[in-house]
């Protein structure tokens, strides 16, 4: 997988990406794969949330709107977070499967980022220690089927390859990293929606 071919490519697609995915097929696939985390988000009052690789910031406002007091949203294409909303969002432009920051979250989401990276397993252990004993995370990522062989293949086009999963593999990463899976659900033709929690 090259990390410099996946960061050139969101780097030439920022400036369109927010107003592309919500129209057409994208939203519609979309629109089914927030509902299902809608339902998965467990946000405590008052919580502090973090969203890893938030892009235009598609959930960094769905965390908002369910309720977090603010939102750290780290992405590591700089422009990828200019359309971010300004208040309550603190703006990271750092590496998921690296960043060190400060503190700790109640609630994390992590939707379409876990495909392009190296190590899923790095990326889950990382986000852990980002994580208080309570906190829970939200997980999208796509299924190894027909459909996401078709989504593998468009990417391939880009230059690079994305990585499926399995429930299967999936909990079993989640599990070495630190995570424990209470529910997940499929969205769409090839989305899974996995809520973890801390163990």
């Amino acid at each position: 997988m090259s990390i410099q071919e996946i960061k050139r490519h969101f780097t030439t697609a920022a400036d369109e990406y927010s107003s592309r995915s919500s129209s057409g097929l994208w939203s519609m696939l979309r629109s089914r794969e927030a509902a299902a985390v809608s339902t998965l988000l467990r946000i405590p009052a008052n919580a502090k949330a973090l969203d890893l690789g938030c892009g235009s910031g598609y959930y960094t406002e769905l965390l908002l709107q369910k309720g977090a007091k603010n939102v750290t949203a780290v992405d590591f294409v700089p422009n990828m977070t200019d359309n971010l909303p300004t208040e309550h969002v603190t703006r990271i432009c750092d590496d998921v499967t690296k960043m060190q920051l400060d503190e700790k979250f109640d609630v994390i989401v992590a939707a379409g980022v876990m495909e392009f990276l190296p190590s899923p397993e790095m990326f889950l252990s990382n986000a852990r220690r980002h994580a208080k004993e309570t906190t829970s995370m939200v997980l999208l990522v796509p299924l190894k089927n027909i459909f996401g062989t078709v989504y593998r293949m468009y990417h391939l086009r880009h230059g690079f390859n994305v990585n499926l999963f399995t429930p299967q593999t999936l909990r079993q990463a989640a599990s070495d990293s630190g995570w424990q899976v209470e529910e997940e659900r499929k969205a769409g033709l090839f989305s899974l929606i996995v809520r973890i929690t801390a163990k």
